[in-house]
Parts: C-alpha cells; sequence; structure tokens
C-alpha cells in the first residue's frame, strides 16, 4: 500500500513538473502569442544626418561615416508580459550599428533579417507600456519602407506568430 501511494504521489508530481516547462506565461497563453497580439511597433526618423546630429557614426563603423538615428517604439496594448523567453524577427534595409536600450539586444542574422531579444535587465512590458529602442543606423531612411512590415514573434515552446 505504501509503495502505491509513493508511485502515485511520483506520478503526480511528475506530471506538475513537466507540465510547468515554460510556466513563466499567464493563463496557458505564450509571451510569443501575446505580444504578438498586442504588441504594436513604430519607427520614427530622428534624423538622417547622424554626424550633424553628433552621433559617433565613424566609430561605430558607418560606411564612409554616413548614418541615421531611428527610435523603433514598442506599445503593449495586451496584458502583461514578463517572461524573456520570446524573440522579435523584423527586417530592416539598413546595417543596424547600435541599440541604445539596454533592455533589449539586437542581433544581425542574414540580409536584412535582424532579432531583437530582451536582457537580464528587461522587466517585463507591463499593460499599455510604451518602449522605445533608439537605433542608429548606416546612410539614412527614405521611407517607411526601409522597416518591411510583417515582424514576427519567437518563442522556444510555442509555434512562431
Amino acid at each position: 500500500m505504501i509503495f502505491l501511494k509513493k508511485k502515485l504521489l511520483f506520478s503526480f508530481l511528475s506530471g506538475i513538473i513537466l507540465s510547468c516547462i515554460g510556466c513563466n506565461y499567464d493563463d496557458d497563453e505564450s509571451a510569443a502569442d501575446t505580444l504578438a497580439d498586442n504588441l504594436v511597433i513604430t519607427f520614427e526618423v530622428l534624423t538622417n544626418d547622424g554626424v550633424t546630429a553628433g552621433l559617433p557614426c565613424s566609430d561605430l563603423g558607418a560606411d564612409g561615416g554616413r548614418c541615421n538615428k531611428v527610435n523603433m517604439t514598442l506599445i503593449n496594448e495586451g496584458k502583461s508580459v514578463y517572461s524573456t523567453d520570446w524573440t522579435i524577427y523584423f527586417h530592416y534595409i539598413r546595417q543596424i550599428l547600435d541599440l541604445e536600450n539596454d533592455k533589449f539586444k539586437i542581433s544581425h542574422i542574414t540580409g536584412d533579417l535582424y532579432q531583437i531579444e530582451p536582457t537580464e535587465k528587461f522587466d517585463g512590458f507591463a499593460k499599455d507600456d510604451i518602449v522605445v529602442l533608439p537605433l542608429i543606423s548606416e546612410y539614412w531612411n527614405l521611407s517607411e519602407t526601409d522597416f518591411l512590415s510583417k515582424a514576427f514573434i519567437v518563442s522556444p515552446y510555442f509555434p512562431p506568430r
């Protein structure tokens, strides 16, 4: 009888542990789903003449010392997300040289594909939170289409959105 109780207890605890892989999401909804459904991404060109604006274009490796600065703004119109198990992928036709926000890191993947991930300093996206990501990139921005639409969000536990 004691063996059966131990076996049942072990099965019960194993089920709880296995079901909690990736449990840092609210209401069994992934952070990727929440962000994909509720995150608004906008871009605003601050300057196309980085040198005149005092940006360290040459120090950052900008071709010909020419760079621009753009604010990429993330607005969470949904519930709060505190998980860091997600990545935003987006396309931008310019080479990004720097991201001036230590809560996120940006990486070039290939071609015009980039990824943004939260760092250890990320403290979450509260509901209605507005996060500005100042980006310095090469050359200049000619139009809104320099940032291609349709960013997507990936989590290791759920399908891409």
